[in-house]
């Protein structure tokens, strides 16, 4: 059975553990925004209940979302512009825009529509007995605020990449968890749990202070007469409000700015949690856990256990494939009873198990090149020709022309005949006269036209064009259009409009690594052993591509030395960390395995 079969169902329990732990949060922002009464403010059937399921649906829409674009990998484009011309073309920022701008406007509606009377949020002012009706600005004031923390808080997560989770790199083997002490790791999980909640904090506070002090200014600019027209539409259909009504006065600035700020950030803060949580489940293990201290992979339920493994690394799909490639990974090191059936089933369609996950894993690592040389050296556009035109049979004849078309013509025969002749030479004529002089205003724009005349620029104007726009893409304003040596590099490795994931190449090398150096104590067939140096190969070719063209690309950007922040580097230390322990563990049996001692050598170094 397909892979995906049995990943499905662990990512649904995982996602709705996620989306569990958000509906505590939201009862808890219910309970803020009612008013105190013993019973009520916390009865989950009265009040409180109601406010939750609404906030629950709001923060629901942001889970949704995830899910529809939820991809694995970091965006791989060489300077940010590029990144926000892909991203702006696609469906997903627009449903961004919609699904954010729904979450707040609800989250809107539950506080202004359970806040009490003295905040003055209702639609309708009656005032008093001598006054007239008059539409309430202080809810609208605030729905539109809402709604701009909703795009300002959309146009965060594209440029952030939140649809997209990051697998780890660095996975943790059964070593290092047993040589960690438990205080230890309890003492890293508890540091671990505080910084996210101050990342948690540090991001939902900025936005809603920035909005609360530019709202003044943006709700009287864009929004007040737009929306105090559509309200007043609206509301004068139940109420009896003047025709003419134009905005007054705004009372209270100060107040409506705290309450704004203060419900913003409750706001921010549901949706940085759901997004911290979404992450945090979504790149769990690849693992099921059966019992308290019991565990296995997520393919061990199927009849076929490695069968159904080999069809997820083969996936297309990049969710399916990267868990595929975590799921071998841990296999190598952490299940010892699973990892030996690899090296012992010897009679299975295509080859053994072990010869097909090798052909896989350095198929992954051979993209490095493709993808490299690919970047290097672009493919230039194909000219398609145009089909021949099929054109239709002939159904007649030619026609028999009995005299030359250079004999002069018959005279007219008749009065009729004469006139239409007359009248067409006289036409002909007037067609093959010269133009008249030009005079005055067209003479002059005639002659400023042969003054002022195109000239193609000199190769000297071209490459002073070209400096003046290095030096601009340097400047602090030229940033998005600035390229770099880390996004060049990583866009070249990963691959530039595919977002494949650095942990897959980095998974298939720790896997081969893993059992060809286990291979030494429970391959008992001894069908590994021919293999290895086809395995010390493919990481030394792997190594050599990335360092070529690093090197190029440091004497285009002028770095020395150093991979910069990108993922490039972590990429290559994983490699070569591989390709060593591979080599300690042969270094006696390469050359009996039939590599050469250039080969070796090279490999050492």
């Amino acid at each position: 059975r397909p892979y995906k079969v049995f990943l499905t169902p662990e990512l649904h329990k995982r996602w709705l553990k996620g989306v569990l732990s958000t509906l505590a949060l939201c009862y808890l922002i219910g309970l803020w925004q009612g008013e105190f009464h013993w019973l009520w403010i916390w009865f989950p059937l009265g009040p409180a209940g109601i406010r939750t399921g609404f906030l629950f649906i709001s923060i629901l829409l942001l889970h949704i979302l995830r899910i529809a674009e939820l991809r694995v990998g970091p965006r791989t484009t060489r300077y940010p512009f590029q990144t926000f011309t892909q991203r702006l073309t696609s469906f997903a920022v627009i449903l961004t825009l919609i699904t954010y701008q729904a979450s707040a406007f609800i989250f809107g509606e539950v506080y202004i529509w359970s806040a009490p009377e003295n905040v003055r949020l209702s639609l309708v002012e009656h005032g008093r007995s001598y006054e007239r009706p008059r539409l309430n600005e202080r809810p609208l004031y605030l729905r539109c605020m809402f709604l701009c923390l909703g795009t300002v808080q959309a146009l965060l997560h594209i440029y952030r990449n939140s649809d997209s989770v990051m697998i780890p790199l660095h996975k943790a083997t059964p070593l290092d968890i047993k040589n960690q002490a438990t205080a230890t790791r309890t003492k890293f999980q508890r540091d671990k749990i505080v910084r996210t909640i101050k990342g948690i904090f540090g991001r939902s506070l900025l936005q809603p202070l920035i909005i609360a002090f530019l709202s003044p200014i943006l709700y009287i600019i864009i929004f007040r007469k737009r929306v105090f027209h559509i309200f007043l539409g609206i509301i004068r259909v139940w109420s009896a409000l003047p025709r003419t009504a134009k905005p007054g006065s705004f009372p209270g600035w100060i107040d409506i700015m705290g309450r704004f700020f203060i419900e913003g950030t409750l706001l921010s803060i549901m949706w940085e949690f759901s997004n911290t949580i979404f992450n945090m489940f979504m790149v769990r293990e690849p693992v099921k856990h059966i019992k308290l201290l019991e565990e296995k992979p997520v393919s061990g339920n199927s009849k076929d256990p490695n069968g159904t493994l080999l069809l997820g690394l083969k996936a297309k799909a990049e969710m399916t494939k990267s868990f595929a490639f975590w799921e071998l990974s841990l296999i190598t090191s952490r299940f010892e009873t699973r990892r030996k059936t690899i090296y012992e089933e010897l009679n299975r369609p295509g080859g053994t198990t072990w010869t097909q996950l090798l052909a896989i894993c350095l198929s992954e690592l051979s993209t490095i090149k493709s993808r490299i040389e690919g970047d290097a050296n672009p493919k230039p556009p194909e000219d398609p020709q145009a089909p021949p035109i099929q054109t239709l049979p002939k159904i007649s004849k030619p026609l028999a022309i009995q005299e030359t078309i250079f004999s002069k013509p018959a005279p007219p025969a008749d009065f009729r005949s004469s006139v239409g002749h007359s009248i067409g030479v006289l036409a002909k004529a007037y067609g093959n006269s010269s133009s008249p002089p030009l005079k005055g205003t067209a003479k002059r724009l005639r002659e400023l036209g042969n003054k002022h005349q195109f000239t193609i620029p000199s190769p000297q104007i071209k490459k002073d064009t070209e400096a003046r726009l290095q030096k601009a893409k340097e400047s602090p304003l030229g940033w998005p259009f600035r390229a770099t040596f880390e996004r060049s590099i990583t866009a070249a490795l990963l691959g530039r409009n595919t977002g494949a994931s650095a942990s897959t190449i980095v998974d298939a090398a720790d896997a081969l690594s893993g059992l060809a150096v286990l291979s030494l104590k429970e391959d008992s067939f001894g069908s590994v052993h021919e293999s290895i140096p086809t395995i010390v190969k493919g990481l030394v070719g792997a190594l050599k591509t990335i360092d070529s063209f690093a090197e190029k690309e440091r004497g285009k950007f002028g770095v020395e030395h150093g991979w910069g922040e990108g993922l490039v580097g972590e990429v290559r230390e994983a490699l070569r960390a591989d390709l060593e322990k591979v080599v300690q563990a042969f270094a006696e049996y390469l050359t009996g395995l039939g590599m050469k001692a250039e080969e070796v050598r090279e490999a050492k170094e």
